[in-house]
């Protein structure tokens, strides 16, 4: 069980790595519309993406993702091992079950694992919303001074800001993905490399679309107060008392529409499916090795 448990959590670990370095210029862009108010478009994403290589160079499009790295190789290790060991030991399917049990069966598993993985790893998700959005500033020099910055200045609670909307989103979107990907594997039984990609990309998608107005309310408590000082952009608009996730909520439905807790949902569209299907599709080719190399 060690070994399997061990074996998860490496191949996890990898398997998130290789997807959020593969679409890190994707998450550069979308963080600064979400945390800034300002409209999005297909035309204003190209003219920031133009912005960013003229003004920082192409190297700035993965500005903030070796933090990234550092948060998401624990986190998506976590994921896929507390995925498997819930799975195995308390939401086994059986063979007589229907395909909704199917579905609530990696659901539950898929949500609690999500919650684990996210509660150990949000305060670098805070940095690394910090450092990306650094444009024509800067206040952090690295992850440590980001660290130490926020922790001296706005306390431990600083590096936790839109933990709760977080939850609330991770239970929604890692219990959708891992129920559509892992159900179709059990009901359809795809094995091969495009099948994983394929599925992995569908799920993907739509556990962004449950759950991403979640994720903008969530950036844009990151980085308030703080993007205002390392750009020209603010991160509220009106005379709004910002005390909770909700009045995040109501603030931006009120100055930006509904449409603003969509904001940057089209590149997600493009950006969701392929991390997804990159992540599943990779974890699947890893463990596929590490149980044939256990083999000999």
């Amino acid at each position: 069980m060690v070994r399997e448990e061990l074996q998860k959590f490496v191949c996890g670990g990898i398997a998130g790595a290789v997807a959020k370095t593969s679409i890190a210029p994707f998450d550069r862009v979308k963080v600064l519309f979400q945390t800034t108010v300002r409209s999005f478009s297909l035309r204003s994403a190209y003219f920031e993406i133009s912005r960013i290589y003229t003004q920082e160079g192409i190297r700035a499009f993965w500005k903030g993702n070796f933090v990234q790295l550092v948060r998401i190789i624990p986190y998506s290790a976590i994921q896929f091992m507390m995925y498997d060991y819930f799975k195995r030991n308390y939401f086994q399917s059986t063979t007589n079950q229907g395909r909704a049990q199917t579905l609530l069966y990696n659901f539950l598993p898929g949500s609690i694992a999500g919650a684990i993985a996210v509660t150990w790893t949000y305060p670098f998700e805070v940095v690394r919303t910090r450092l990306a959005v650094q444009v024509t500033s800067k206040i952090y020099t690295g992850i440590f001074h980001a660290f130490s910055h926020i922790g001296h200045n706005e306390g431990y609670k600083g590096l936790f800001n839109g933990f709760s909307p977080t939850m609330l989103g991770i239970v929604v979107y890692s219990g959708t993905t891992f129920s559509l990907y892992f159900s179709s594997k059990e009901i359809i039984g795809h094995k091969g490399s495009k099948e994983h990609f394929l599925f992995g990309a569908v799920s993907g998608l739509l556990g962004q679309l449950s759950s991403y107005p979640f994720e903008v309310i969530r950036k844009r408590m990151q980085a308030h107060g703080f993007i205002e000082k390392v750009s020209s952009f603010k991160s509220s608009s009106g005379d709004f008392a910002l005390k909770g996730w909700m009045s995040y909520g109501f603030m931006i439905v009120k100055t930006e529409g509904v449409k603003g807790l969509f904001k940057g949902f089209t590149m997600n569209m493009v950006k969701s499916p392929i991390a997804s299907g990159i992540v599943h599709t990779s974890n699947e080719a890893l463990n596929l090795y590490a149980n044939k190399s256990w083999k000999k």
